[in-house]
């Protein structure tokens, strides 16, 4: 209720961590201007951004252990299902998966160069990525297929998010976009 966190470009990187529900901010340093932070309890989290960086915390924040991702693209959104597993993507169509908590990465086909910008799962297995030009990408099989889905848009998709396998969001440039049937139509 009371622990967040937040990241962003500034030099070296700033990783910040609030405690009090955002009153007072706590500034981290990892390098390499970090885009995206995902959390799965208050000890464990990794940050992704530039040239493929991934760090990973096991001690909340405090400490920083680097990942080898296997990409020099720019990772601009990462997300665990549960300890081991978890996606990053970003640019040029890059997905990188991990099935053991991050030690190791794998490239998975997008089929798209486009940059992709948030990657979101429902559940362990129902998973969207969306990104520049309308870009979709759903999975079914807990991330080990991804399959490009019909656009509704053809500007760029910033955030996606689902409440539960059937509904869910998607911002783009031009709209707000919703699906009520586990992403058929929006």
């Amino acid at each position: 209720q009371n622990t967040g966190w937040a990241c962003g470009g500034v030099p070296n990187g700033g990783i910040l961590k609030t405690e009090d529900g955002g009153t007072s901010w706590e500034m981290h340093q990892t390098g390499n201007y970090p885009y995206s932070i995902c959390f799965l309890n208050s000890a464990t989290g990794w940050v992704v951004g530039e040239f493929g960086t991934i760090v990973k915390s096991a001690d909340g924040g405090i400490n920083w252990e680097n990942q080898s991702s296997g990409t020099n693209e720019r990772l601009g959104s990462v997300y665990f299902t549960d300890i081991n597993n978890g996606f990053a993507v970003g640019t040029n169509g890059i997905i990188v998966r991990t099935s053991n908590g991050g030690i190791n990465w794998e490239t998975k086909p997008s089929g798209t160069s486009n940059e992709l910008t948030s990657v979101f799962f429902a559940d362990q297995s129902n998973g969207w990525i969306v990104g520049n030009a309308g870009t979709i990408i759903k999975t079914v099989d807990g991330g080990n297929n991804w399959e490009l889905q019909t656009s509704v848009t053809s500007y760029d998709v910033f955030s996606v998010h689902f409440v539960n396998s059937n509904q869910g969001w998607i911002s783009a440039e031009d709209a707000l976009l919703k699906t009520t049937d586990n992403g058929m139509s929006w």
